[in-house]
């Protein structure tokens, strides 16, 4: 029968009763002079067409985000997860997709390349390319924890030290930094301020969509007095930071400190310190997290109290730490 009809018969006994079905329902609607082979394999090489087409309007989606955000494209992990799930079908194999996400490196590496897939499946989804995400179909219990790293914080006499330090020094620093430390916005976001966002009179600042991470138009109101204070002495001519002159400066003070305290020598700090410590010091003040919530652009206080918890501080340590403020230094022109 096999040499006769050029198939082996066993093949089609293992066809479940939808499948054979479906296969004469295609042939019924097949073009003529056309098979069905022919037809699937133009469909296959139509399918891949779209697949690229359309990761390069994903590449340029994500490129359109970040320039708004400041930041850089980064590598793009869907061009890694194509080179091995090759079309939307493969894709479609959850238990595969599974595998192949466990073997992306550390828990933190491995929860990143899930969140772009994700970005990814619900934006294919929007725009009618895909029906159901694979990533939908696993959850964080399904990957390996991510430990949570003790969070870093400024301690309140180096903070102080550092400060001085910028006045001393680097004066036309010193606002970015209070702006980081005692109002808690992101370095990008920063370093995308413009005078016109600060309403001095009712002490507030209005932070416009293209100058979020999120995307959103933000108020910020009742913030640290000492924020102002800053402001008020050295105006608001805020230069950009990028990461390696953060860097760069933060070394140079760690030098000078400690040389000058030698025996409480300071290590490197991460660069979300002054994020880390605003959230920190103001959750421990007020102990509210819709509060700080607020002021962080934080769409889960729930989840924010838990991250901050362990760090929390007494009142009097976190009245401190909002209570430092500039030498009496008239406003740079």
């Amino acid at each position: 029968i096999k040499m006769s009809l050029g198939v082996d018969l066993s093949d089609i006994m293992q066809l479940t009763t939808s499948q054979l079905a479906d296969v004469r329902k295609a042939l019924e609607i097949l073009p003529k002079g056309h098979s069905l082979t022919q037809i699937v394999s133009e469909y296959n090489k139509t399918i891949a067409e779209t697949q690229i087409n359309f990761l390069e309007a994903w590449a340029e989606y994500k490129e359109h985000r970040m320039s708004l955000n400041g930041g850089r494209l980064p590598k793009l992990r869907i061009h890694h997860f194509f080179e091995e799930f090759t079309t939307w079908q493969d894709a479609s194999n959850v238990k595969a997709v599974l595998s192949w996400l466990k073997s992306k490196g550390k828990p933190k590496t491995i929860k990143e390349y899930r969140a772009e897939l994700k970005q990814f499946f619900d934006y294919a989804a929007r725009r009618g390319y895909w029906n159901k995400s694979p990533i939908d179909r696993i959850s964080g219990a399904d990957l390996p924890k991510v430990e949570r790293a003790k969070i870093s914080i400024w301690e309140i006499g180096v903070l102080k030290e550092f400060f001085e330090w910028l006045e001393a020094y680097h004066q036309d620093r010193v606002v970015w930094f209070a702006i980081a430390c005692f109002a808690g916005i992101r370095r990008a976001e920063i370093n995308r301020l413009k005078p016109e966002f600060f309403d001095l009179e009712h002490r507030r600042i209005t932070l416009p969509y293209y100058a979020t991470k999120t995307g959103d138009t933000w108020l910020m109101e009742n913030l640290p007095e000492n924020l102002w204070r800053f402001i008020d002495s050295y105006g608001l001519g805020i230069k950009r930071m990028h990461s390696n002159y953060f860097t760069n400066l933060t070394r140079e003070f760690i030098d000078y400190y400690n040389r000058k305290y030698p025996d409480v020598p300071l290590q490197k700090w991460e660069q979300n310190v002054c994020r880390h410590s605003f959230c920190t010091y103001h959750l421990s003040l007020y102990r509210d997290a819709t509060k700080t919530s607020l002021l962080l652009r934080h769409r889960n206080p729930a989840q924010m109290w838990q991250h901050y918890l362990a760090g929390l501080v007494s009142k009097e340590t976190a009245t401190a730490y909002f209570s430092i403020f500039p030498r009496a230094i008239p406003a740079v022109a």
